[in-house]
């Protein structure tokens, strides 16, 4: 039987002494050796993980194996692992008190309501489910598991650049250790702060983000001279697109950024980068990027393509602007991930047959639909119906 306990220094319960003494192996974190001196023999480091699991293997039939993490095992700890290595038949689990329960019985704050995420050991790839959490609820409150990638600087650092406001950082260090330390900070004192390795990080506050509802009317954004996608083609698009609720989108010639927000409000896990080489169509971006409190969009103050092998691949495209550029396409359909989708909308006929040559020179599967729309407007007593543009919405399929 392999049992996989909880641990804290110091406080032994009965069941656990009784392990202790049966076990043929004891694996354990390193800060746990010290206390664990009177088992030395027994003792087998916890990392490298694989490791632990082949020794685990090896071991006669129908031995007892400890296992000693911190916390819950079950809660954001290594016991999803062994799960996964292991018949379940075999594995037998001991719950401690987690961190979570320490910082926040620290902070007086009751967690039944709290958020969870977990960045340790996932570099950035799980740090749009921490905008996410953040914009879920108006009042939030977001613990987030860290590592040396991910600490509270770095956070901090990257949530100022995405707009946040009215946030604090509670940071619990070292729990249990001889450094323990608990800090009440500003987002922007976090960001020049270091912080103890072991640190479990809680966000909270609040934000007065928009009730968000399908198809934004133009004059919701800030734009220049009626530059902007206008809500009915800008509902295809979505649709086109297909958005996901992960993963990267990337807007090329994004304006003023109207399909890049309603993306963001559709799907706040996205991470959306809205590349405009226009200086005043950026600053029109940025002011409607927190109205919105569209954290997961950032803006890209650059050219396309030369920007964009810089950036995250993409797994969502949409190109509204630029098409004629040359290399554009190609760059963009190359850094496409497979399976991924490109969106194009187009009104010159010169940047509609740019596209069919491209789609034919690729052989890629593609559809287009075209929207043209008429709006009601006055004219002395009465009302007509004033035509606009003709705008053909290219989906390209990888």
């Amino acid at each position: 039987m392999i049992h996989i306990a909880g641990y804290e220094p110091g406080t032994n319960p009965p069941f656990l002494n009784d392990l202790l003494q049966k076990s043929s192996l004891i694996f354990v974190a390193e800060r746990f050796r010290d206390s664990l001196a009177a088992f030395e023999e027994k003792l087998r480091p916890l990392v490298p993980l694989k490791g632990m699991f082949q020794e685990i293997r090896q071991a006669p039939s129908g031995a007892d194996i400890l296992v000693l993490a911190s916390g819950d095992p079950l809660f954001f700890g290594i016991g999803r692992t062994f799960l996964k290595e292991f018949p379940s038949d075999i594995l037998k689990f001991y719950p401690g008190i987690t961190t979570v329960q320490k910082a926040c019985a620290h902070f007086k704050m009751p967690w039944d309501d709290m958020d969870f995420v977990s960045l340790h050991g996932k570099g950035s790839s799980n740090f749009g489910a921490l905008v996410e959490k953040i914009l879920k609820r108006n009042q939030y409150k977001v613990a987030v598991f860290t590592d040396s990638k991910n600490s509270p600087d770095v956070i901090a650092q990257k949530l100022l650049e995405d707009g946040l406001e009215n946030a604090r950082f509670l940071v619990a260090q070292d729990i249990g250790g001889p450094n323990e330390k608990y800090t009440s900070l500003l987002p922007e004192e976090a960001a020049s702060e270091t912080f103890h390795p072991l640190n479990l990080l809680i966000i909270t506050g609040s934000h007065t983000r928009p009730n968000y509802r399908f198809g934004l009317c133009e004059d919701e954004f800030t734009h220049e001279q009626g530059l902007i996608t206008k809500a009915e083609v800008r509902s295809v698009i979505l649709s086109q697109l297909e958005v996901p609720q992960g993963h990267v989108f990337w807007d090329i010639g994004a304006g003023s950024g109207s399909v890049s927000i309603e993306a963001s409000l559709l799907a706040p896990g996205l991470s959306i980068f809205a590349v405009e080489k226009d200086a005043r169509r950026c600053q029109h971006l940025k002011v409607n990027k927190k109205r919105f409190m569209a954290l997961n969009v950032k803006v890209v103050h650059d050219t396309a393509p030369r920007c964009l092998s810089a950036l995250p691949q993409p797994d969502r495209i949409f190109i509204g602007g630029g098409l004629l550029t040359n290399g554009l396409l190609e760059t963009c359909w190359d850094l496409l991930t497979d399976g991924g989708i490109m969106v194009a909308s187009t009104i010159l006929l010169e940047s509609e047959h740019q596209l069919l040559a491209f789609t034919q020179k690729k052989g890629i599967r593609f559809h287009f639909t075209r929207v043209s729309s008429c709006r009601g407007k006055s004219l002395g007593s009465g009302h007509y119906l004033a035509p606009g543009p003709a705008i053909t919405i290219w989906k390209l399929c990888k």
